[in-house]
Formats: structure tokens, C-alpha cells, sequence
């Protein structure tokens, strides 16, 4: 069945994407699943078949049945009865997966077991995607579409289940609607209608983590948002001193980007070379940059993407495959600081990202640099001047946030903060810290002063520890020594805390700032201080008895650093594979 006959292919007539999930959830993939389910339940059970059935739902199969009923009644449903199974809707799979599995997909049986559960939580995990995304929508009218990503979503992950039960003919089928809304043969109606529109941004770090509570910086991101508007400027450099707040921009720029993307984007991703940064008079190192050379970028980027197997290709398949991705999904690409690297590295990755790449795509690539490069379209970054606008507003926030006394911070003493500090915004909020611990703001400006801040930054960290609870600075080191972000579990088990205090105490943390809010990482929550938070508690408390006590008890659960982004990359890139690959027609 088209959804298009011929004679319509000149003037294509609109196709809502409900229209598309309804025909391939909810008749392919369920007819299909549930003529599977029959023949082999009725093989397995013989006369009791249906009674397994029954009883995998338990007490909650009146209600299932009673659903069922309801919808036959009111119309929405008019196929008769054969059996039991004929009442169950997608959202029921799950259960029939998980409880017979062996005996729905015997072609895993033959597998290692290690291989065997993680084929198991795979399909799991595609029923459990279909179940979540298809509530609004399927089996009834709806006001408002499935928006895209989620049906090829859906479409995708239904595919690859009737994959594991080899009816060929069902997948061919969804392969076709699949492609038909990747094709243009199917128009969206959201696609009619103005809406806010988003794109991928999976590679963004936390917020927390770059800048929190984001103050002025309008006319930068004005040109950048010029630069995003011009369809000929492919390339854009973020230039000034460390800590002046290029990452900051770019950031919010990226961030902006995602959720309100020119039509020409299809992906937003984030690339850190930072290998060390000079902060507070030093050097502190990060141990697990994006990339380092453009190789690492582009395996990155394909990561980004979701794109299968990146480990098997040799070089020239990953950058063909990347050539590919970058034309077919044009993306705003942000390699942040890129002085981290070799000059030779900085050239290739850079000849890659833009002149090896075919020049007619959209792709755009902004980079941020402490050096300039003659001839190279750019916005320079400088820190808050005195006096500005910005610049006693970017104080009041973080006095905001530190909850200090606003009063004790007019104009004159925000321009005071401003000149010690060289109005970089790192340097201000470690300088109010001071303040957050008792130091009267004329005292916390001179000691600022005199020390360069180095003696201000560990006198603040030490009186703040001091102040702690016993079962948060156990939590604070953790977070510190532990690779990575780390989980809430994972925080218990070093420190040895029970959930009430563990939790008590994080709070305590997220009260002083000290400790950021959780982001998702592969849905679980999981907690990452700021590098420079995490290098000031690692000099100040990394040598005493209890950080060497967690420290042990960090290398017992982190193993082979599985924790670290590398690790977790491996993994987090097959959430985004099936969207990528799907558009780009692969499967």
C-alpha cells in the first residue's frame, strides 16, 4: 500500500506523521508481533497458551480487557476477537519480551550469555522506546502530530524488533514508511504550521559545568548570530584571553542554536580540546579532552551522530563516512579551545572542518582561541569593563547567587571587583567566594590583590570546608577524586554514607555552590563539579587520610576508569544512532 498513489506524486497532499505511526506501530509492528507471539506461545503451551498470557498481566488484565472493550465500543476498534492476545496494545510487549524471551527470539539463545542479556536489554529497550513515545497519539485522532524525531524514532526501533522475529515482510514495510517521511513523500503537518523547532544536542556539556546564570554578552552573540544567518560564512573564531569567557559564549550560543536552529541544521555538537587550562596563576589538567588531534574529531563527530561500528573503520572510511553525516545532517560544529593542540593538529583539523568538506554544505564551525588568525572572521572577547552595564550586572548575579548582602555591593564596590579581577568572570566568582565565607567585600578586594588570588581561592575553599558537615566534605572529595561525573550510588558507595545522609549532604553542597545540579548521562542522574572546584579540592584535601580512604574505595568501583566520558561515549552513542541513521536512509 502507497501512501501516495501516482497520479499524486506532482501535487503531494499532506500526511500527518500520526498517520505514519498508526500505520507501522500500530497495524505493522503489532500485527506482526502479535501473529509471533500466537505461533509461538501456542507451539510452546499448546490448549494453555492464552492462560500464560493471562497470567503475565495478573490482576491487571481486567483492566487491559476492560480498555479493550471501551475502544470496541465507542468504534475506534471493529476488528473481531480471536483471542486473548487480540486485547493487548504495543505498550503490553515489554511484559511478552521480557517474560519469554527465550522463547520469542531463539536466535540469541545460541549467544554467549554476556551477549545473550545485552541482545535482550537491546529489544527491551526498543519496545520500551515505542511504549513511551506512542501514549499521545496512536490507535486515536490526535490535535497535534508526533513530532519527526520521535516518529522515526518509533518507526526505528519497531523495525529492528521485527528483525529479531524475521518477518522480513513486515520490516520492508516500515522500512518503506520510514523512508517516505525521510524522502518528502510524507509533508508533516507540524511542518505547516510555525512552531518551535529543536535539534540534537546530546554533546553539550551541563550547563554547570561552563557557566551558570548566563549575564549579558548581547553584542557578541549578535555577530554570532549574524555569522549564523550568513548562508556563505562557513567558519568563526571566538578570540581573547583565558577566562574571559569564550567557553561561555559559545555555549550559550550552542545552547540557543538547538532550541531555535535555522532550517538549514539538523545537529548541534560540542568538541572540548581542553588538555589543561591556566587558571588562578596555574595549570590544572583535564583527563579526558573530546579530541586532541582531527582524527579523535572526527570519531567524535561520528559518535555524535550515533554512527555504528566507528571503532572497525580504518582513517579514510571514518572521514568519508564523516563527509557524509556533515553533508546529508549539516551541523553547527563548536571546537573549543583549540590551542591545546599542535599547530600541525590545529591545520588538519581545521582544513577537515572546512575546506575538506564539501563547501556547498551548511555546516558552520565556530572555534574559540586565545590566538588571533590574520584574516580569520572573528569576535573578540574581553573581560567586563568597569563601569558597564554587563559588568555590574554580571557581579550582582553571582552576588545573587552566593546569597551575599546586595547592599554591600553598590556600583563603586562592583567596579572595585571589577579592576582586581580584570572583569574575568572566573576570577569574580572566586573572588566573591571570599565574601560567602565572611570576608567583608573591601577585605576580599585586597586580598584578591595582593595574592594574584591564590591565597584568596584556597583560604576561601578552606573556610568553606571548614563549615561543612563531616558527611559532605566526604561528598565533595568524592565528586573530586572520582573520574568523571559520578552517580549518586556511586557517591554512597565511597563514602560509605547512607541515602538520607548522602542526599542531606549534597544539598548542603548545592547550598554553597559548591556541588551542581545532576544531568542525565545515559538516563542516569550523575554529578560533576567545575574543573576549578574540583582541582582546589584535590590541592587543598587530596593528601589527607579520608580523601585516601575514598580514593581507594573510587579505584575498587571505577575499575578501568569505565566511568570516564570515553567509556561512556561507547555507549551513549547508540542513543543517537537510530535517529541519524534513519535519516540518512542507512537502514
Amino acid at each position: 500500500m502507497k501512501l501516495l498513489s501516482d497520479d499524486m506524486q506532482e501535487e503531494r497532499r499532506v500526511v500527518s506523521t500520526n498517520t505514519i505511526c498508526f500505520e507501522g506501530v500500530s497495524r505493522v509492528y503489532r500485527n506482526a508481533v502479535l501473529e509471533h507471539v500466537r505461533k509461538t506461545l501456542k507451539s510452546r503451551y499448546g490448549e494453555e497458551w492464552e492462560l500464560q498470557i493471562r497470567s503475565t498481566f495478573k490482576r491487571e488484565w481486567e483492566r487491559i480487557k476492560t480498555s479493550a472493550d471501551l475502544r470496541r465500543d465507542t468504534g475506534e476498534l471493529s476488528a473481531p476477537l480471536r483471542d486473548d492476545l487480540d486485547v493487548l496494545g504495543v505498550n503490553h510487549f515489554y511484559n511478552l519480551f521480557d517474560r519469554y524471551f527465550g522463547d520469542l527470539f531463539p536466535a540469541v539463545n545460541g549467544l554467549a550469555e554476556i551477549e545473550r542479556q545485552q541482545t535482550k536489554q537491546n529489544i527491551l529497550a526498543w519496545s520500551r522506546t515505542i511504549r513511551n513515545l506512542r501514549d499521545p497519539v496512536l490507535g486515536h485522532p490526535a490535535e497535534q502530530d508526533v513530532p519527526k524525531q520521535d516518529a522515526f524514532m518509533m518507526l526505528d526501533s519497531a523495525q529492528r524488533v521485527l528483525n529479531f522475529i524475521s518477518d522480513e515482510r513486515a520490516a520492508k514495510r516500515l522500512a518503506e514508511l520510514r523512508d517516505s517521511l525521510l524522502n518528502g513523500d510524507i509533508v508533516p503537518t507540524d511542518e505547516l504550521i510555525p512552531s518551535a523547532r529543536t535539534i540534537e544536542a546530546g554533546t553539550l556539556p551541563s550547563r554547570e559545568s561552563i557557566a551558570q546564570m548566563f549575564v549579558g554578552r548581547q553584542s557578541e552573540l549578535a555577530e554570532l548570530n549574524e555569522w549564523l544567518d550568513d548562508p556563505y560564512g562557513r567558519v568563526w573564531l571566538l578570540a581573547g584571553d583565558g577566562g574571559k569567557g569564550k567557553t561561555a559564549i559559545a555555549y550559550e550560543f550552542a545552547v540557543a542554536t538547538a532550541q531555535n536552529p535555522p532550517s538549514s541544521l539538523e545537529i548541534v555538537i560540542w568538541l572540548s580540546a581542553k588538555s589543561r587550562r591556566f587558571e588562578f596563576g596555574q595549570f590544572v589538567d583535564i583527563e579526558n579532552p573530546d579530541f586532541w588531534d582531527q582524527a579523535s574529531a572526527i570519531d567524535w563527530v561520528l559518535r555524535a551522530y550515533g554512527a555504528p561500528d566507528v571503532d572497525d573503520m580504518d582513517v579514510e572510511a571514518k572521514e568519508q563516512e564523516c563527509r557524509s553525516y556533515l553533508s546529508q545532517l549539516p551541523a553547527l560544529i563548536i571546537l573549543d579551545d583549540l590551542d591545546s593542540l599542535e599547530e600541525k593538529q590545529i591545520t588538519d583539523t581545521m582544513s577537515f572542518f572546512v575546506h575538506r568538506t564539501p563547501q556547498s554544505m551548511p555546516c558552520k564551525v565556530l572555534w574559540t582561541s586565545r590566538r588571533f588568525q590574520m584574516g580569520m572572521p572573528h569576535t573578540q572577547v574581553t573581560g567586563f569593563e568597569p563601569h558597564s552595564n554587563d559588568g555590574r550586572l554580571f557581579v550582582k548575579s553571582r552576588v545573587q547567587m552566593y546569597d551575599l548582602d546586595v547592599n554591600q555591593f553598590p556600583a563603586s564596590v562592583a567596579d572595585r571587583v571589577l579592576a582586581a579581577c580584570d572583569g574575568s568572570p572566573l576570577f569574580i566568582q572566586d573572588l566573591l567566594r571570599l565574601c560567602k565565607v565572611g570576608e567583608p567585600p573591601g577585605a576580599a578586594i585586597k586580598k584578591w590583590q595582593n595574592s594574584d588570588g591564590e591565597t584568596a581561592r584556597r583560604y576561601a575553599l578552606g573556610r568553606e570546608f571548614e563549615m561543612l558537615a563531616t558527611s559532605a566534605q566526604k561528598v565533595l572529595i568524592s565528586c573530586a577524586l572520582y573520574p568523571g561525573s559520578a552517580s549518586l550510588p556511586e557517591i554512597q558507595t565511597t563514602t560509605e554514607l547512607s541515602d538520607g545522609e548522602c542526599r542531606l549532604a549534597v544539598q548542603e553542597l548545592q547550598n554553597l555552590f559548591l556541588l551542581p545540579q545532576p544531568r542525565l548521562i545515559e538516563e542516569v542522574p550523575r554529578f560533576e563539579l567545575n574543573l576549578t572546584t574540583r582541582q582546589l579540592v584535590k590541592d587543598v584535601q587530596g593528601k589527607t587520610d579520608l580523601a585516601t580512604r575514598i580514593k581507594k574505595r573510587d579505584d575498587v568501583i571505577t575499575g578501568k576508569n569505565r566511568s570516564t566520558p570515553e567509556y561512556r561515549g561507547k555507549i551513549g552513542h547508540y542513543i543517537r544512532q537510530a535517529v541519524s541513521l534513519v535519516k540518512l536512509g542507512n537502514l
